[in-house]
């Protein structure tokens, strides 16, 4: 029997998955140009993180991305020449195959647009850690940055730029929507614009092939955000008693979440959340129970440990398990509608995938080995063990 000690801690751990269902943070992904003739956003969102915008009272689910639109608009500012620009043209429209809703605002300066100010104000007072990730177009030349809680504003001396690079603006938009464009039927003038095919490859001596650091951060923040995983990678830990058993499990795992986090990525392989996640809360459950069985193995007179056979099965299952959370990672960069340096992006962002499991391990593994010398720690990590399964279970309920 359980001490109640125990069996306390074991429901907190067991209830942990309905804070760890709620969206906590949110990254979204945006494309600016600046030309001559006006400065054109485009916003690409999780459409689920629109809710949060409470543009339509009461809605408890999704509403056409119409709904959003005046919500989204107000959430963007630009000046220029110390006075506000205006919205020429402000469309919306749901991603193909993607939970996902794209926001296109067309903005004119009457002074011109010397004196650049961008201001973004989306999420913030509900996410404190969400992130915009944004790329500037401007005369051929390319510039990286994110908006954040303590970045709110981007400042863009735009005639001073142009005089360095000895370099016009552009006289007209070029299609950079990173899924295939917003069909052009644009009412005015605007359609007899001029067009670039593609960027320039850089902004201020900035590579094309350069990649963007701030995909690390955001693996990072996915893996430990995510209580799924982390749960996956502790439940590795607790009964695994050699290093070079945990060091095969662990490869195993990442071998088969990076291919399909680049396959789901790039879009060749295409399978639904309401599929994947669910089964990852099933990868859990049963991770969980099988550390359960282990250890009561391991108690049993005739029991040894040795043999490949038990091992390489596990090593194949969790194999076959990190396939299924290698599309899962996935959802975050196909949800902000990547296409521009997309493989840059993907790399830097498993790099941090790869940081936060090692992280993980490193915090667990000390804790798991300094406990197992102690008379209790057989009931210490079969309460740990149950802890994963039960949550693992609850999580697949909470997701069909």
């Amino acid at each position: 029997m359980l001490s109640r000690h125990a069996r306390r801690i074991l429901l907190v751990l067991l209830c942990a998955p309905a804070a760890a269902l709620a969206h906590i943070s949110g990254f979204t992904d945006t494309s600016i140009q600046i030309t001559a003739t006006g400065i054109r956003i485009l916003y690409t969102l999780p459409s689920d993180s629109l809710l949060e915008l409470n543009a339509v009272p009461g809605q408890g689910d999704v509403s056409p991305p119409p709904a959003y639109l005046a919500a989204v608009r107000d959430g963007w500012s630009i000046r220029a020449a110390g006075e506000r620009c205006l919205i020429t043209h402000a469309r919306a429209r749901a991603l193909d195959k993607l939970p996902s809703y794209q926001y296109q605002l067309t903005y004119a300066c009457p002074h011109g647009v010397d004196g650049l100010s961008i201001g973004y104000g989306l999420f913030f007072e509900r996410w404190a850690d969400h992130e915009n990730f944004v790329r500037v177009f401007m005369a051929g030349q390319r510039q990286r940055m994110r908006f954040t809680a303590e970045n709110r504003t981007l400042s863009i001396p735009v005639a001073a730029l142009l005089a360095q690079w000895g370099q016009p603006l552009a006289s007209g938009f070029f299609d950079a929507d990173p899924n295939r464009g917003l069909k052009e039927a644009l009412a005015g003038g605007e359609d007899a614009l001029p067009r670039v095919v593609e960027p320039a490859a850089s902004l201020g001596g900035i590579s094309l092939e350069q990649l963007d650091p701030g995909f690390i951060t955001l693996g990072l923040k996915h893996i430990f955000l995510g209580l799924d995983h982390v749960l996956f990678v502790v439940g590795l830990v607790l009964v695994t008693h050699s290093w070079r058993r945990l060091l095969l499990l662990v490869t195993s795992f990442t071998l088969a979440h990076s291919v399909t986090l680049g396959l789901s990525t790039l879009g060749l392989v295409d399978f639904p959340s309401r599929v994947t996640e669910p089964l990852i809360a099933l990868t859990i459950l049963y991770i969980g129970l099988e550390n359960l069985w282990a250890l009561r193995r391991r108690k049993q007179p005739r029991f040894r440990e040795d043999g490949t056979g038990p091992v390489l099965r596990r090593a194949a299952l969790v194999f076959a398990f990190g396939l299924i959370h290698g599309v899962g990672f996935s959802y975050v960069l196909r949800e902000m509608g990547l296409r521009e340096d997309l493989l840059g992006s993907l790399l830097y962002f498993n790099v941090g995938v790869e940081a936060g499991q090692l992280a993980i391990i490193a915090a667990t593994l000390p804790l798991v080995l300094l406990w197992r010398r102690l008379s209790w720690g057989g009931a210490l990590s079969a309460l740990a063990s149950l802890a994963v399964a039960g949550t693992g279970a609850v999580m697949f309920i909470n997701r069909i």
